[in-house]
This record gives structure tokens, sequence and C-alpha cells, in this order.
């Protein structure tokens, strides 16, 4: 076993990574053989990207963007935005709420607001797929994603929302393929 080196045997990881030594410095990557290891989990990483919020944070534009395309956001200084999810260290995903619209955009543009304001979160179960854009508006879905509802349009069949499992903002039509999901008042 001179030729094995132990890279990782924490006590809490499920695997136990050894390579050989000599084949360390061609691609470790390609010869890192996982072996079970008995141990609980470790807990996730706060810092794992990106990162899908469980409380929407409300942030204030200090600066204007621009951005690239339909996916990303419009914004001017003194929007608010909400945000529901961090792509990487420099964007996010969040909601004009002037605009109404949805999108990317890089967070040193807008700075957090303090105290955060309550939401109460609207949730959607989809039933069905929708993979066609219909528009550039459009939100793509799969049955069993969760959809969040950032903003109801006013005959309440359309909806502007966030699916958190593709982290993609669009419009949506609620009349077949979703069903909202109830949150039921802690009893203790």
């Amino acid at each position: 076993m001179s030729n094995v080196q132990v890279v990782r045997n924490r006590p809490d990881t499920h695997f136990l990574h050894i390579f050989h030594k000599d084949c360390s410095n061609l691609a470790p990557e390609l010869h890192v053989t996982p072996i079970l290891f008995n141990a609980a989990p470790s807990p996730a990483a706060t810092t794992v990207l990106p990162k899908l919020l469980l409380k929407a944070e409300t942030m204030q534009a200090h600066s204007e963007y621009t951005g690239l395309d339909w996916k990303h956001l419009l914004i001017m200084p003194g929007d608010i935005i909400i945000v529901y999810a961090y792509i990487n260290k420099v964007t996010a995903v969040g909601f004009n709420t002037r605009t109404n619209l949805g999108g990317r955009f890089p967070i040193d543009t807008a700075k957090k607001v303090e105290p955060q304001p309550h939401e109460k979160a609207e949730i959607l179960f989809a039933t069905g797929s929708f993979g066609q854009y219909s528009s550039p508006s459009s939100l793509a879905y799969k049955t069993g994603q969760y959809v969040r509802v950032c903003r109801w349009e006013k005959d309440i069949r359309w909806a502007y929302g966030f699916n958190q499992s593709a982290l993609d903002m669009g419009r949506i039509s609620i009349v077949n393929d979703f069903k909202k999901v109830e949150w039921r008042e802690e009893t203790w």
C-alpha cells in the first residue's frame, strides 16, 4: 500500500478518498476511488452555490443595470428587488417590483434592506410540464417542480414565477398544470 495516499479520512464524511501516488500528477480526479465510510453525513456548507434561499431577501438597487437579454433584470437606482437565489458569488436571481419582471443581476448593484420585510411564500406544484417557450417571458417547468409566485396577474389565471429547480423566472398559466401548496398553521 505504499503507492496509495489517503486524501480525506474524517469521521464526519461518507467517503474515504484514496488515489495512487504515481498517478496524482496526471489527473487525480480520474484516479479517485470512493470507499463507503460508516459515518453520518457532514452538514451542507453554507457557501455552496448556486444557493436557493428558503426566505427571499429584499434588496434596494443603488446603481442601474441593463441586462444582456430578457433573462436579466433591468434595474434603476431605488428599485426594490426580491432575491430568490444566488447563482454564484456575483450573480443573483430576483424580481424587480417596479418593472414586475425577474431575472439575473449582479449582486453589487443592490444592497440588502434591513430589517427584512415578512413575505408569505406562495408555492405552486407543477402537475404537468411545459418546455416550449411561446414567448421570451414564458417559464419552462417539469412535473414535480416548485414554482414560487412573484406576482399574480389581475385574472389570477396567470402569474409571474420563479422555478426553484431551474433557477429561472417567467410567466406561467396556472389553469391546468399547477396545484397550490397549502401551508398548514403549526398547532403546538
